[in-house]
């Protein structure tokens, strides 16, 4: 789960899985190493099956320094609607993702949305 804050050049990696090294312990990564943001600014599902040909985002330097090969991002949005960041899946080697992959990461991409809304909505309640 990565939130994207475009105005401090980070993604932030709220949770994840299986990531390794530097970025890890960061818990971060600058947007040169994001394809999250393209989730984020054009607010629908990122599918890359082969980054290093994709020419959406082949230059993007999680190709060489995360060992993105495939990638599956999805929105995820605050309470008013607007992308905070993606929920997302990558693959060292290429993937062809399935239309299952893709339905359960939009599935737990809802999820995560109501799960940011109600937390506003009781941080809101409470004055917190």
């Amino acid at each position: 789960m990565s939130v994207v804050e475009e105005g401090k050049d980070r993604q932030y990696f709220k949770s994840s899985f299986g990531l390794k090294g530097i970025w890890a312990l960061q818990r971060q990564t600058p947007l040169s190493h994001s394809f999250c943001q393209f989730v984020k600014r054009d607010n629908r599902p990122l599918i890359v099956t082969n980054a290093p040909k994709d020419a959406r985002i082949c230059d993007n330097m999680a190709i060489p320094d995360l060992g993105v090969r495939a990638y599956l991002g999805v929105p995820f949005h605050d309470r008013n609607g607007h992308a905070m960041g993606a929920l997302c899946a990558i693959d060292s080697n290429p993937r062809d993702w399935t239309q299952d992959d893709i339905d359960t990461i939009t599935d737990l991409a809802a999820c995560v949305t109501d799960q940011v809304c109600l937390r506003m909505a009781l941080r809101l309640s409470n004055n917190w």
